[in-house]
């Protein structure tokens, strides 16, 4: 833990003090009427100068105590006429390979925001530069305000992290001790906006990184492995009516509606891609008794299966929906477990992984096909951990790309997708929809935010005059 070091802020629309490393009671603070003051606390190990800052500032025991408390869960509590806020911030191992969380706590009180946080290092220079540079709203507004600049760059974080981390497709290396997800939905839009509006491979452009689109057309899922009748994949241009008709068919046919594009022109392309899949066991298993643990984590998880000495009725037809494979090293085993309808299969797989997602499926499917599975019989111990999340992603990574062929002069204004599973004692779901939307030129145009002005002579790309217009002082008034 580190040593207590303080830095203050104070501000108004005007003017900013900057004071680093004074100690508590030599903080000076603003009129809270007039100015806003940040206390940016880093270090926890003085506990002698944590209780100064809330005797100093009337910070109730509690809130002390749950500042302390590094393993406390995101809340919001108020304590008078206090707001305490606890979030975690997010970042990458200097391999890339692990995501670090630590807890950063607030307070909220008139004119003032405390934070307190542990470990050297953060996101927040964003806001403290706007502070120091007077850009944009931050120095005109209260100290609300001020919090909310903090968590949004918080918040804006996990998702530069969430792009950091390759889960594109399913050749995406596996990284070790982390959770992997991949869905067909995705591969499913990108083809419907390959095939039906630009009528071949779509290669983005900047900012998009170009191993996405070679990654993406390489198309590795084969659309006729899905049951037409569990999926829906529709793409076209907005002033061809493809909106009303992806909403249509979503409707119709499973009852959903389509995700919001966002803005969209006339010129526009929109492509959605759904998927939905129910695979109820033909006999219920049981739950487990007590809880369970995975993989040496502290968690404790609920499961079903069958118990050992279960008296169960059903525990024989149940246990027979199951058949196992030994997957070579010792205790690594495939599940395969019966689903009503016999069109799906769903397979459980404790095996060693492969160096991608990829790789360990193929050695999973591998050990199903090299020898005849064994129906598991009574006596047997079966505990599969529940499951029950809802994952959504976007890639943030292509937004402003720049599309070719009938598309060109837009970007890909939209690109995201959200992954619903279940697994439990009754069977196995899934949902997921994808949507990728682009935007040109839009139909009605109203420069009401900051924009450029540039002239310059034809055939050169050296401007004589550039002017950048941020706030109205210099537009003509209207009468």
């Amino acid at each position: 833990m580190l040593d207590t070091s303080v830095q203050v802020f104070v501000y108004d629309g005007d003017q900013f003090t900057e004071q680093d490393g004074v100690s508590p009671d030599r903080i000076e603070v603003g009129d809270p009427g007039r100015t806003v003051t940040w206390i940016d606390v880093n270090g926890l190990a003085d506990l002698k100068a944590i209780k100064a800052i809330g005797e100093r500032f009337g910070l109730h025991q509690l809130l002390l105590e749950d500042v302390l408390n590094a393993d406390h869960r995101p809340t919001i509590d108020e304590f008078q006429d206090q707001l305490f806020v606890v979030v975690k911030m997010l970042s990458l191992s200097p391999d890339g390979g692990e995501v670090w969380s630590e807890q950063i706590s607030f307070v909220l009180a008139k004119g003032l925001v405390i934070s307190f946080q542990n470990e050297p290092g953060d996101v927040l220079d964003p806001v403290r530069d706007r502070i120091r540079h007077n850009t944009g709203r931050l120095r005109k507004k209260g100290a609300d305000f001020l919090l909310y600049s903090l968590l949004d760059v918080i918040v804006d974080n996990y998702f530069s992290i969430v792009e950091d981390l390759d889960r594109r497709v399913a050749a995406s290396p596996l990284p070790t001790g982390k959770n992997v997800l991949w869905c067909a939905t995705w591969q499913l839009c990108w083809d419907g906006l390959c095939d039906e509006v630009v009528r071949g491979p779509l290669t983005l452009g900047p900012p998009a990184p170009p191993e996405f689109s070679a990654a993406m057309n390489l198309r590795s899922f084969p659309q006729d492995a899905l049951d037409p009748d569990s999926c829906l994949a529709m793409a076209g241009l907005v002033r061809d009516g493809i909106v009303p008709r992806i909403r249509s068919g979503l409707k119709e046919r499973f009852y959903v509606d389509m995700p919001d594009p966002g803005p969209l022109a006339p010129g526009s392309a929109v492509v959605c891609g759904y998927l939905r899949k129910s695979l109820p066991f033909e006999v219920l298993f049981e739950p487990r008794y007590g809880t369970m643990t995975f993989a040496g984590g502290r968690k404790r998880v609920s499961a079903f299966g069958i118990n050992q000495d279960s008296t169960y009725p059903e525990v024989e037809r149940a246990l027979a929906q199951v058949t196992a494979w030994s997957a070579g090293q010792e205790g690594d085993v495939v599940l395969e477990f019966a689903v009503k309808g016999g069109r799906d299969r769903l397979l459980l797989a404790m095996v060693a992984p492969g160096a991608t997602l990829e790789e360990t499926w193929r050695r999973a499917l591998q050990a199903t096909e090299d020898l005849p599975g064994e129906v598991l019989g009574a006596g047997c111990d079966l505990a599969v951990p529940r499951m029950n999340f809802e994952v959504s992603h976007r890639f943030r990574e292509i937004l402003g790309g720049s599309c070719p062929g009938v598309l060109s002069g837009q970007g890909i204004s939209e690109a995201r997708q959200t992954i619903r599973f279940s697994l439990d004692e009754g069977g196995a779901e899934v949902a997921s929809h994808a949507l990728i939307a682009t935007l040109g030129v839009p139909s009605s145009i109203v420069l009401d935010r900051p924009f450029l002005v540039a002239l310059l002579e034809k055939g050169r790309r050296d401007p004589y005059l550039l002017l950048w217009i941020a706030n109205d002082e210099l537009l003509a008034e209207g009468k």
